[in-house]
């Protein structure tokens, strides 16, 4: 009986390419990233969206309104029945695992947890600040800065849901646990425990897989095409922010982060290659946003402060 496989990791963590591999397998099937999930579970987990007419006001008003049928469960039910159908309609026979890649699946592991007892889970995680480097490389370049805010809650809340997780249940032989950084210098080594972990055999040819078309769409890694060999490679031992952020807003911020990724201590980040962090007005301000956009009682008086001293600046100053 075919199997979900969930690879979840936040953006830019290198989840295109260890899906391009595992799903060059023979019974491994995938697609483009469905996050159909996502819709499935935000009708159990209220802040996993933000609408202009509450949408936790519209689930009370749907409870109130059907006295002993419990319509949110039924929902619930009906899209993970067209989950399963979704992947089954994109297997064949020799289908033992579908795997699922949408990254933000992050926000609900927990309930992918609960709700698939037969599923298997690969945690991919990445340097925090490479996460940001290529999310600025790959999306934001030439951009205002403003557009990061877009990511705020890949770079705030996404660390410390994918380490909770991983605290959680990383011992649990369904749950895997991998680094990206690790996956590029040795991706034989990996990709073969990976394998064995789902028994099923690894051939060096499944790091080949430029005739693998069915994880390509409109998301995922856009240069994932052009690099179709997975080969060791050595990362930086040692790199600057200044070497990959222009002066300004972007480097603050990224001396910001770096100094906070550094209080979390999160697991699987800072290899050594980066330095430099410290306490960024920018980041702060950042940081405030993000909550005041959540409608949260998280930000500090000193980030609201910040927030306000960044405004006046950019009004008076600029």
């Amino acid at each position: 009986m075919m199997k979900p496989l969930f690879l979840v990791s936040l953006p830019r963590s290198g989840s295109t390419m260890v899906q391009a591999v595992l799903s060059n397998h023979q019974n491994i099937a995938t697609c483009p990233e469905p996050w159909i999930q996502l819709i499935r579970m935000s009708f159990m987990n209220n802040d996993l969206v933000r609408a202009s007419y509450s949408w936790p006001l519209a689930l009370q008003a749907m409870s109130e309104c059907c006295g002993d049928y419990d319509l949110l469960s039924d929902i619930r039910e009906k899209i993970g029945q067209s989950a399963d159908q979704l992947y089954k309609g994109n297997s064949d026979e020799s289908t033992e695992f579908f795997l699922d890649k949408t990254p933000r699946y992050y926000l609900i592991l927990e309930e992918l947890y609960n709700a698939y007892p037969d599923a298997r889970f690969i945690i991919l995680r990445r340097d925090l600040i490479s996460v940001l480097a290529s999310i600025y490389k790959t999306w934001l370049l030439r951009k205002p800065f403003s557009k990061l805010d877009e990511y705020s809650y890949d770079l705030i809340e996404g660390p410390s849901m994918i380490a909770a997780f991983c605290g959680k249940h990383g011992d649990d032989p369904r749950v895997r646990v991998i680094d990206y950084e690790h996956v590029v210098r040795k991706p034989h080594e990996v990709f073969r425990s990976i394998f064995q972990w789902l028994n099923l055999p690894f051939e060096e040819s499944l790091l080949e897989y430029s005739s693998n078309k069915s994880f390509r769409g409109k998301f995922g890694d856009p240069n994932c095409n052009n690099n179709a060999n997975v080969k060791p490679k050595e990362l930086a031992s040692y790199r600057s922010l200044n070497e990959l952020f222009p002066a300004g807003k972007w480097l603050s911020f990224s001396k910001g982060y770096l100094r906070q990724v550094r209080k979390w201590n999160y697991e699987g980040t800072i290899s050594g290659e980066w330095n430099n962090g410290r306490f960024s007005n920018t980041y702060t301000a950042y940081v405030a946003r993000h909550y005041l956009r959540l409608g949260s009682s998280e930000p500090s008086m000193r980030q609201l402060i910040s927030l306000l001293l960044n405004k006046l600046r950019s009004k008076f100053i600029n």
